[in-house]
């Protein structure tokens, strides 16, 4: 660490505002890449639970088409989550870059109020829960297949 870097605050000492969007930046990141695969590893379970031509998968699959069908669903609507929020995140963003041009202006606040902005926490918040969702259902799955194997 250089010599004048001060060391990271210790949570007895509280956490400054950085602290923060920089803490709230690495979880929503690492929540995101998590939510991710579990979206994408449920949507190529149900796939190839449906493309299954012979075995248990056929069977569960020919049993549980809606079941499976329903999870794949709920785990694309939590992929679509993902992708609007990174597509408004990048409308905010550039519509900002453009109003600060425009105004020419090296600092501006994002609009915390407006409806594209908020939509970037709904799209998050619905994503934390659909992905989670799809994979309980998968495991719920799994567990019917081997009590009925």
């Amino acid at each position: 660490m250089p010599a004048d870097a001060t060391p990271p605050s210790t949570p007895a000492e509280g956490a400054t505002y950085q602290d923060v969007l920089t803490r709230l930046t690495t979880v929503s990141t690492r929540m995101s890449d998590i939510l991710r695969t579990l979206g994408i590893g449920t949507v190529v379970f149900c796939w190839g639970l449906f493309t299954a031509d012979k075995g248990l998968a056929q069977e569960v699959a020919s049993r549980h088409r809606l079941w499976i069908l329903i999870t794949a669903a709920i785990a694309i609507m939590g992929l679509l989550c993902d992708l609007l929020q990174a597509v408004v995140a990048y409308w905010v963003a550039n519509r900002l870059r453009r109003d600060m041009e425009r105004k020419n202006v090296a600092k501006a606040p994002y609009p915390y109020q407006s409806t594209l902005y908020r939509s970037q926490t709904f799209f998050f918040a619905t994503k934390a829960i659909l992905m989670p969702i799809a994979t309980a259902s998968i495991v719920a799955l799994l567990f019917v297949m081997v009590c009925r194997a």
